[in-house]
């Protein structure tokens, strides 16, 4: 509903105020709908802790804001040490979020689930950090970035998108290896007619990695 609006409201005519949770936007959703909109908030939360930042004034679509009052939250100290957002409640009760983040400043920086990150010959790649890359190709929709494992150990990083036009797989390995280190370019690649999304609207990559895999579109 969000990306539609993005597309839809006039700049010249912007929404009052919107706010999201739940999930991270995508970047260019994130851009253009930040020139649509007065006010642009974003909410993080988890379901054992309620809500525990709130965004105004967004930098980047990630960005969580600074943390509720009421609370503290221990995150990594810079984007390149992402570690696991630990929340500590008013009665002394500690929360793991099961979530990366990292700090700048005093604002609250969201990753990845720790369970979707993937471990490539033991280096992390973040599947936000591809499709933002992948999305920007001319031609792609839309795109999920999700792990399988390679057998032996190890992971592989596995991408679905959507497109108008056919585009090979080495082409879009072509894309990403000017923008993406050796590790976090895509091996398992399919063309699809759709991403599936849950009720929520979000996606689950527990349940596309689990999948058989699809065929790729040829047409």
């Amino acid at each position: 509903m969000i990306t539609t609006l993005a597309m839809l409201v006039k700049e010249g005519e912007p929404l009052w105020a919107v706010m999201t949770s739940g999930t991270v936007l995508q970047k260019a959703t994130f851009e253009k709908l930040a020139k649509k909109v007065r006010h642009l908030y974003q909410q993080y939360g988890c379901s054992e802790a309620g809500c525990l930042s709130l965004g105004t004034g967004l930098l980047a679509a990630n960005d969580q804001g600074k943390p509720l009052p009421h609370i503290a939250i221990a995150a990594g100290t810079n984007a390149g040490e992402p570690a696991d957002i630990v929340v500590t409640l008013p009665d002394g009760r500690t929360v793991e979020t099961r979530d990366l983040g990292y700090f700048i400043g005093d604002r609250l920086h969201f990753v990845s689930r720790i369970d979707e990150m993937i471990n490539v010959a033991g280096f992390n790649v973040y599947p936000g950090e591809v499709e933002e890359v992948v999305l920007a190709m001319p031609g792609i929709r839309d795109a999920v970035v999700f792990k399988r494992s390679r057998g032996f150990g190890g992971e592989q990083v596995c991408l679905h998108f959507v497109s108008e036009e056919t585009i090979p797989a080495e082409v879009v390995r072509e894309f990403c290896a000017g923008r993406l280190a050796t590790h976090q370019i895509p091996m398992n690649i399919a063309r699809v007619e759709a991403i599936p999304r849950l009720p929520n609207g979000k996606i689950s990559r527990k349940a596309l990695a689990e999948a058989p895999p699809a065929p790729s579109l040829t047409f």
